[in-house]
C-alpha cells in the first residue's frame, strides 16, 4: 500500500517579515502528517517514510506581496548546501517567476534519522526580498510494521 501524500503549508507574514529582515515570528508550517512536532511554528519537524511524497506549499498573509519557495536543500542527507535531488518546484498554472508548490519524494535509500533543511522564501522582488530558515526538519522513520 503507498503511504499518503504530506503537504506541508507554509504561511508567511510578509509584512512582518520583510519589515524585520527575519522568518522569526513570521514563518507558520503545518502538515498532514499525525506523528510530526511543531505545528504552527517554523520548526516543524514532518514525520515521513522513506518512498514518501510530500508537497510543500506556501501563502503570503499580505495579498499584495506574494511569496514563493525559492529553494529547499538539506545539507546533512546531501552534502553541504546541496539541492535535494527529487524535490523542486512545480509550477502552476500561469506561474513563471514565482514558485507556491515544490514536490519530492523521500529518497528510499535515506536513513532514518532526522534531517534539517533550510527553506528559501521569496516575497516580491528586490535584493532584500530573500530569506531562509534552517529550523524545519524531515522525521525519516520506517513505516509501521517495516521489518
Amino acid at each position: 500500500m503507498l503511504a499518503p501524500i504530506i503537504n506541508i503549508v507554509t504561511v508567511v507574514d510578509v509584512i512582518r517579515a520583510l519589515a524585520t529582515r527575519s522568518l522569526k515570528d513570521s514563518l507558520y508550517m503545518m502538515d498532514t502528517s499525525r506523528h510530526s512536532d511543531g505545528q504552527g511554528t517554523p520548526r516543524l519537524t514532518t514525520a515521513c517514510h522513506p518512498g514518501q511524497r510530500i508537497h510543500w506549499i506556501i501563502r503570503a498573509i499580505d495579498v499584495q506581496t506574494p511569496a514563493s519557495i525559492r529553494d529547499i536543500t538539506f545539507p546533512r542527507a546531501l552534502g553541504d548546501g546541496a539541492p535535494a535531488h527529487g524535490f523542486g518546484p512545480e509550477p502552476a498554472a500561469g506561474e513563471t517567476l514565482a514558485w507556491r508548490y515544490w514536490s519530492g519524494i523521500v529518497p528510499a535509500y535515506l536513513p532514518c534519522g532526522v534531517y534539517r533543511y533550510r527553506l528559501t522564501v521569496q516575497m516580491g522582488t528586490g535584493r532584500r526580498s530573500v530569506l531562509h530558515a534552517d529550523t524545519p526538519a524531515l522525521k525519516v522513520m520506517l513505516p509501521q510494521g517495516a521489518p
